[in-house]
């Protein structure tokens, strides 16, 4: 699932980014007027409905089924620090790992990366999209008579780790991506009842040459002032198809959350 955008010089490290949350949300605490802000971990359990990779895309490599091989559901972890920017605007940090492995006997040779891997034997495949995500955003309430239900228009950059990897005996072919992505951010949150929320969000753009989308729907359920659960359902879907390479990746998951907020 990657974009045909320039990659970064050096990936982004998960204790480079827990770092600089950590460091945020300390910033946050030590502010009296920064109540609005949130920690939340959400997992989910994703599956690949789709999942193809062709490189190089030049006609010399075969377009392989991924998902055949990654057949099983991945419980994958995703934190996000929510902090206020002035009055009413928010920024939102996001770690969101995604890493499904497998194996599968191709009935024909598969070439992938300049290598062949023959057919009718097992062959190993490990998928890794890694994302890191900083979203500002504004809110709107543009419906009349329900004050509690707000509209919320923003932008995100994303940046994405990823690294397809194939093996079979002493046979491996790698290909990492690394790059810089900005997307347009929506969402919606209201009030259900007293104690019930609504939260739908969507990170989005396309073009002819590919697309990402991250769009969730979510429950929450007020346990106490600061603690919430959630449950909902995220769906994550992308790719590019350029002179490098063709990929395209579909998953959906079902998600648990805790978010505490301060």
């Amino acid at each position: 699932m990657t974009m045909s955008i320039p990659s970064l010089t050096a990936p982004v490290s998960l204790p480079l980014l827990t770092t600089l949350l950590a460091a945020f949300c300390t910033a946050a605490n030590a502010n009296p007027s920064a109540r609005a802000s949130s920690v939340e971990l959400e997992v989910g359990g994703y599956q690949a409905s789709r999942n193809q990779i062709e490189s190089p895309n030049d006609g010399s490599a075969s377009r392989i089924d991924l998902a055949s091989a990654t057949t099983g559901t991945a419980w994958m972890p995703r934190l996000t620090v929510t902090l206020p920017s002035g009055r009413e605007s928010q920024w939102r940090l996001v770690a969101a790992p995604l890493r499904l492995s497998g194996e599968h006997t191709y009935s024909q040779s598969q070439r992938y990366e300049g290598q062949t891997f023959q057919a009718n034997q097992p062959t190993q495949v490990d998928y890794r999209f890694d994302s890191y995500r900083a979203t500002w955003r504004t809110p709107f309430t543009p419906f009349a008579g329900l004050p509690n239900w707000q509209l919320w228009l923003g932008g995100t950059l994303f940046i994405r780790d990823a690294e397809v990897t194939l093996r079979q005996g002493g046979s491996q072919a790698r290909r990492a991506d690394t790059g810089l992505v900005p997307l347009l951010h929506v969402g919606l949150t209201g009030q259900l009842a007293t104690r019930w929320h609504l939260y739908a969000d969507m990170d989005a753009l396309g073009s002819s040459r590919g697309r990402a989308i991250d769009a969730s729907v979510r429950v929450g359920y007020a346990l106490s002032p600061n603690w919430q659960a959630l449950v909902g359902a995220r769906m994550i879907d992308g790719g590019a198809d350029n002179r490098s390479v063709y990929n395209f990746a579909t998953f959906y998951a079902t998600t648990l959350g805790l978010q505490y907020r301060f």
